[in-house]
């Protein structure tokens, strides 16, 4: 029997992070429901604080298990404090440890046009029902 393949990249979603098990149920369920798309070792969930697993345990995971290229997808509104300083820090440090890593961080999905017309159609729902 073959052991099974490594897949070439992986896309790591990261969350801010919270104390509180209920923040983390969307992010949780998101990365679910990709990964029963994509495939067992191809989309992971890391948190910047709060909760684990933290990026550099992801990556440590992933390097382990032979994968080089992570893409990596902030999960925040925008490229506030968190995304242009915080995220880069933690992005540096896991790479000074996994040197041979390559980690392409993607932007803010709160960025992403698909995003912004989700939110315009709940607010425009908001208005409908609510008025």
């Amino acid at each position: 029997m073959n052991p099974p393949a490594v897949p070439p990249d992986a896309l790591v979603l990261f969350a801010h992070g919270s104390t509180d098990p209920r923040w983390r149920e969307p992010f949780v369920r998101m990365h679910e429901a990709l990964e029963a798309e994509a495939g067992p070792g191809r989309v992971w969930l890391a948190y910047m604080e709060f909760a684990r697993p933290t990026l550099l345990e992801v990556i440590k995971c992933l390097r382990g298990r032979g994968v080089r290229k992570v893409r990596l997808l902030p999960l925040f509104m925008a490229a506030g404090g968190h995304a242009s300083s915080d995220l880069p820090r933690q992005v540096a440090g896991a790479l000074e440890v996994y040197r041979d890593m390559t980690i392409r961080v993607l932007p803010p999905v709160g960025e992403h046009p698909l995003v912004a017309a989700a939110f315009r159609s709940v607010a425009r729902e908001a208005l409908q029902r609510h008025p």
